[in-house]
Parts: structure tokens; sequence; C-alpha cells
């Protein structure tokens, strides 16, 4: 679909409608608009990424004074509509012949609407004051960035991110121009089948499509966040929006996990099993004693107790992460592809202790950082801790063949450092002494 409007506009009165309308489309922005009653968002719709909500208090003609509920039902509901769980900071201006904004805000609270779904500001604005004063009405609508420097930067950042991607559109549409073929689809199509190829290799392409094609933009969009973010900054708005630097504080474990999860953990059902990284969960088949140890040359309990130095959980859930060389993923060389086996340990773990501290893991344990809790990987926040020490390789064939589940995938950058650990740890020289 097209990228969507950030802003969304209700009113019952049709010219009191068109006011807004009008100053926004004189300010360059598009907005999604309905006319009360007869138009309003359907109960199904995806919204999402909306920056601003203009919506009149009063939608129900002929409210009787004092009845404040219904008047407030409408308007609560229909914000209730537009706000997904995932929409992100918006600002919510009442445009009104009411004074029940507070009462409004205090009625979407009540109606169970998370903090994450309030707005990020609010602010009321008469309809009597600005009805006959458009230019007025359109400066106000501009203030608002301004009036909250919070928003306001955060609003500047995006769109400047924004300008970056359709920068990266411009450049691949003029680079397909040079690529062979009678329409604009067909040379687009050569084009980005080139970029895939030379990301992720030929023979790798086929099963990854769009990551081989995204591999191959990112650098292009980094480029061109780079320069949009490096251009003239909107110095004003960012030195009020950030002024707690000199404070001295910290992240709570919570908040930890859920930048650690957000920047080095992917959860999709799309991912292959042998792509680099991804996190296959062991089969069942394989945890009985005798076949875990045939496979990975020791018991469960075993590496639990002497590796992990775990005394809870007793059966961790095992996994094995691809740990493949970037190039080699790339190039798909012939020959095995290699994973480790790991641990998923919940961050409520116990450890053996020796003199009241927890017991040191060895080199050969790479532990993650601590990631949110996150389905299908765990119902608790939880670390990743990988025996590097225990390789188990396996042919592409052999992956295709044991259908293994996978339940995530590690981002590039942490795979190359548990790849350079266990390269690192098992290489480490060795010599003969005599003491």
């Amino acid at each position: 679909m097209f990228p969507g409007a950030k802003i969304v506009v209700v009113d019952d009165d049709s010219v009191h409608l068109e006011a807004v309308i009008s100053a926004l489309r004189k300010l360059g922005l598009a907005c999604l608009s309905y006319h009360y009653p007869d138009e309003r968002p359907a109960v199904d719709t995806s919204f999402g990424g909306i920056r601003l909500v203009v919506i009149d208090i009063n939608l129900v003609g002929g409210t009787s004074p004092g009845n404040d509920h219904a008047t407030l039902g409408p308007p609560a509901s229909l914000i209730d509509r537009i706000i997904s769980a995932e929409n992100g900071p918006y600002a919510l201006v009442t445009w009104s012949t009411t004074d029940l904004h507070d009462a409004l805000i205090q009625r979407m609270r009540h109606q169970g609407f998370t903090e994450s779904r309030m707005p990020f500001f609010s602010v009321p604005l008469a309809k009597a004051d600005f009805l006959d004063d458009p230019d007025g009405f359109k400066d106000e609508i501009k203030s608002l960035l301004t009036k909250n420097p919070p928003f306001g930067a955060i609003l500047d950042w995006e769109r400047r991110v924004s300008r970056a991607a359709e920068r990266v559109l411009f450049n691949i549409h003029d680079i397909s121009g040079r690529f062979s073929g009678g329409e604009a689809a067909e040379r687009m199509d050569r084009a980005l089948s080139r970029l895939a190829v030379n990301a992720f290799g030929q023979a790798n392409v086929a099963d990854h499509r769009f990551e081989a094609t995204n591999e191959a933009l990112m650098p292009i969009l980094t480029d061109a966040v780079n320069s949009e973010l490096f251009s003239a900054e909107d110095r004003d708005i960012w030195e009020k929006a950030v002024t707690k630097h000199g404070e001295k504080f910290t992240l709570d474990a919570a908040a930890i996990s859920k930048l650690n999860t957000a920047v080095n953990l992917e959860v999709s059902s799309d991912v292959k099993p042998h792509r680099r990284g991804a996190i296959l969960e062991v089969p069942e088949a394989w945890l009985n004693d005798d076949e875990f140890e045939r496979r990975f040359g020791s018991q469960p309990k075993r590496l639990r107790g002497d590796l992990l130095k775990l005394t809870e959980p007793k059966t961790p859930r095992w996994v094995l992460v691809q740990v493949q060389a970037a190039c080699d993923f790339s190039q798909g060389n012939v020959g095995t592809i290699p994973y480790f086996l790991a641990a998923v340990v919940p961050m409520t773990r116990v450890r053996m202790q020796k003199d009241g501290a927890d017991l040191k893991l060895p080199a050969s344990v790479w532990q993650s950082p601590p990631f949110d809790s996150v389905l299908p990987i765990s119902t608790d926040s939880f670390a990743l801790e990988i025996l590097t020490g225990v390789a188990y390789p396996m042919t592409r064939k052999t992956i295709e063949e044991s259908k293994f589940k996978v339940i995530g995938r590690l981002k590039d950058q942490i795979v190359s450092s548990i790849a350079y650990q266990g390269n690192t740890n098992g290489s480490r020289p060795g010599y003969i002494s005599f003491r």
C-alpha cells in the first residue's frame, strides 16, 4: 500500500471540516478527513503512524447541556479506532465549541487507553477564535511543533528519515533506467535482481528475495539518512528538546532488554533455517540423553552444569544458531553451514555459587545481552548463552530435510561477534612446558 497520511480530521459540520482541511492544505499537509456521522473509520481500519488528530468534541447534534457522557462517547470511540497499539507519539487537537477538552482526556483514560496510546500532548482550539481567521488557524497548526519541543524534534527526525527513503527511491529509479528492457518494470526488475545477487550470492537469492534486496539497499539508505541527518538542523527546536543531557541516570532492566531486542533480534515467520543468524529449535526427538549426546557430544545435564553453571532452570530450551561468515553466506560456498548449540536462559536463572558468588562461565560460552520476552522464543526476559565449543555443522540438504522450527534470528552485527569469539577461542595457541 502507499504510505498513509499522518493526520486525521473529524467533524460533523462540513464547513468546519473544510476549514481544517484548507489550513492543512496551505501547509502542504495531506490528511484523512471524516464528515461524521456519515463518514467514520471502519472498525477494522488499519491506521499507523498517525501524528496529529484534529477532532470536534461535540459530534452529536442536539446534545443536552450537562450530558457530558453522551457528548464524550463518540470522539473517544473514534480516537480508539484511529490510534493503534503501535501508533507511536501523536498530538490531539480538540477543535470545538465546548470546554470539555480535559474531560475527553479523562474519558480516554477511564475507557482503558494504555499510556502508549494516550496523546503525547494535547491542546484545545476554540472554533469561535479561528473560523473567521483561516490564516491564524494555519499558524496555530504550524506552531504545534514548537509548543512541545520533544514532539517537534522527533517529528523532525522522522521527516528527515522519510526524505532519505524518497532519495533512495529516486536513485534506484534513476539507476534502473540504465538497464535493458522495454518497460520501466522490466528495467527495475533487472536492477533489483542485480543488487540482490551482489548482496547474497546467486545461490541464495531465490530463498531470500526481500532480504537480499534489502541488504543491498541498506548502505544506500544509510548514506541518504546520514546526509539528511547532518543537513541544516532546526537548532532551536533541538536545543529546547534535548535539555537533560547533564543528568546522571540509568535505564532499568526492562528498558535495557527492550532496546537490546529491537537492535539485535528479529522474530519473523519468514526467516529460512539456513539464514545467517537463524535460531532453530532443537527438535524434541533430539532432547533425550542418548540422542543429545550422540549429536552434541554430551548429555544436556552435563552441559547445563559444567558449562552454563545453572541450578535453575533444570531444563533450559536448547537451540541452534547459524554463525556462518557473511562472505561465505553471500557467496553460497560449497560445504557445511556452521551452527553453535545454545540455551535460552531466563534472566531469573540461578547459577551455581562459590563463596556466595555466581561461578564464572568459561570463555567458550558467549552470553548475549538481556532480551525482552518475545514469542515464540520465551515468555520471560532472557539471554542466549551460546556454546562456541559445541559446533553442529550441517549441509543445506540436511537442514531442509530436518524441517527445523525457526523461532527467531540474531542480526548480522551480533552474529559476527559470536563467530569472532568462537573462532578466537577455538584457535587459541597451546604449548608443552615442563615446570
